[in-house]
């Protein structure tokens, strides 16, 4: 994000308690978690106060990526493809480098609850 939107992140970072916000070049910011532990707060979160429209299948998809690491199924060939799979689905899809390593890969159906906002308060 732009760096006026430091306020935004930190936030988000107050609300669930974990990740780190970082600079990324002179005008943006990032913030990141980096352990599963963390992750499954942010998940625990998003299970009572569901995401709706597109960023919901993301989440699931998401979720069910987390799943997989936390049972160690990236661990075996079969959890690691289903992993890329998953990853080819999300946001920018799978990089050129982990196109070439798997080649055979194909993304999963991304579902999604595009239901409208009713009240926004």
């Amino acid at each position: 994000m732009h760096k006026k939107d430091l306020h935004i992140l930190e936030s988000i970072q107050n609300t669930f308690g974990v990740g780190k916000i970082y600079k990324q070049g002179p005008e943006a910011i990032q913030y990141i978690v980096g352990s599963i532990k963390d992750f499954t707060v942010i998940v625990n979160h998003l299970n009572n106060y569901s995401l709706i429209t597109k960023k919901s299948g993301d989440f699931l998809l998401f979720k069910q990526g987390l799943e997989i690491i936390q049972s160690n199924g990236h661990l075996n060939q079969e959890g690691l493809e289903k992993l890329v799979s998953i990853k080819a689905s999300l946001n920018l899809g799978l990089s050129k480098q982990l196109e070439i390593a798997f080649p055979n890969v194909i993304s999963v159906n991304k579902v999604f609850n595009d239901q409208k906002i009713s009240d926004p308060n």
